[in-house]
């Protein structure tokens, strides 16, 4: 782990054994480089009045086109989607992680987040989870395999120096699973959490690798696990339950956000 950009190295060591473990293979063409909007958001296409021109988004402070980050995707037994944005000019370094299973399994998808920006006083927000692919309120048994084993590991990550739980909202909170880690860290507190991040990672690995017990499995039949996975990806990553799409498309333009959330969604239908 870099000094300098220790949310990339936590992010990625993960990312390197999640594909590594699984035997993934680099989707380069699914991939996209992030650049600069070239014009801010809000900005009037080319042929409005010229009166528009006073409402435009104010200008970044990066070159329009500049590269400031990438997508990567990996595909396989699972997908797994890595997007990175780097930003001196506006403090920010951010690192998302999600690694989706096929549509009938029942394996939780793993997400791994980190990030650094100005406006968190200096803090890096952190988020792991294991995103459930069934009912866990009708899924006792679901419960005890997927996300009990997980308990000790969120208190852990709580429990730590430096540690401040984040506020999610309720509407963002209820499309994560109750075992979701959301936090502040404080700048020298972030390798600290890769225990909690490990424990959240080898569990998923294993789940991958070995699948569910029979017993889960038929416990949990009825449900249409395709369906709910679709609807709750839609959900996680909706304009309207997380403001980080408003930043990105400020950032990026409506184009290549756009692209980047059909990616997460699975709406372009290579999940």
């Amino acid at each position: 782990m870099t000094p300098e950009r220790p949310a990339r190295g936590l992010v990625q060591r993960a990312l390197a054994e999640i594909t590594a473990q699984l035997q993934l293979q680099e989707d380069t063409a699914a991939g996209m480089e992030l650049r600069a909007a070239p014009e801010a958001a809000g900005a009037p296409a080319p042929g409005q009045a010229n009166a528009a021109r006073e409402t435009a988004a104010p200008t970044l402070p990066v070159e329009p086109g500049q590269p400031i980050g990438a997508v990567r995707v990996w595909r396989g037994e699972c997908q797994v989607i890595y997007a990175a944005l780097h930003l001196p000019a506006l403090g920010m370094d951010s690192h998302q992680l999600a690694a989706f299973t096929p549509p009938n399994s029942p394996v939780p998808h793993f997400t791994l987040d980190a990030a650094h920006h100005a406006q968190t006083d200096h803090r890096i927000h952190f988020g792991c989870d294991l995103l459930p692919r069934a009912d866990l309120g009708a899924s006792l048994p679901y419960l005890q395999e997927v996300h009990a084993p997980l308990s000790s590991a969120l208190q852990s990550a709580h429990a730590l120096p430096g540690i401040t739980p984040v506020s999610l909202p309720p509407l963002l909170r209820a499309l994560h699973s109750p075992w979701q880690i959301a936090v502040f860290a404080d700048p020298g507190a972030l390798p600290a959490l890769a225990a909690p991040a490990n424990t959240y990672l080898r569990h998923w690995l294993a789940l991958c690798q070995t699948g569910l017990t029979p017993q889960t499995r038929a416990h949990i039949a009825w449900q249409n696990l395709p369906q709910r996975s679709r609807q709750n990806r839609a959900a996680l990553y909706h304009p309207q339950t997380n403001r980080l799409w408003t930043l990105l498309t400020t950032l990026l333009g409506p184009t290549p956000t756009e692209k980047l959330r059909t990616l997460l969604t699975g709406e372009s239908g290579e999940t």
